[in-house]
């Protein structure tokens, strides 16, 4: 939370428990941004440090990113950042990477604006780990395998 001017500016990250099997381009979470700083107001500075923690499940293991906030931020009103100084991590063998950087901005919706509440979507990527085939693959190559195995005892029998 950073208080302002007859108000105050929280900023909230919604991570994602989902699981994913082909994450490329996966959403890791949103930064909700509220506001109840009056609408002519200017926002409060915002700066600190934001962990974006990544807790893989199979092979299990955790490594975070540090990343910084900074900006200014009110109701409808102002930008603020949040950078990544490193930009991907590896847990034994998949790599996750993200933006360098991403802009909060809270929405212009209606008539002269009034929106008090923003959400920017951290997307990144991942790569690595063992390719596991799909059934179809595996079917076609038992059948080819039972096949071959057929031909070859008919030929040894005659």
């Amino acid at each position: 939370m950073f208080p302002g001017t007859g108000g105050s500016t929280t900023i909230t990250f919604n991570g994602t428990t989902n699981t994913v099997d082909t994450p490329a381009g996966a959403q890791f979470g949103d930064l909700l941004v509220m506001s109840t700083i009056p609408v002519d107001a200017d926002g409060p500075a915002i700066s600190g440090n934001f962990t974006l923690n990544f807790n893989q499940v199979s092979p299990a293991g955790t490594r975070s990113l540090l990343g910084t906030l900074s900006g200014s931020l009110g109701f409808n009103s102002g930008i603020g950042t949040l950078a990544f100084s490193t930009t991907s991590i590896d847990i034994l063998g998949f790599t996750y990477t993200v933006n360098p950087s991403y802009t909060i901005a809270l929405p212009v919706t209606g008539v002269g604006g009034s929106a008090g509440t923003g959400t920017t979507t951290i997307q990144g990527t991942v790569t690595g780990g063992a390719v596991v085939p799909d059934a179809g693959s595996t079917v076609t190559l038992l059948g080819a395998a039972l096949l071959g195995l057929a031909a070859l005892r008919r030929r040894i029998q005659v």
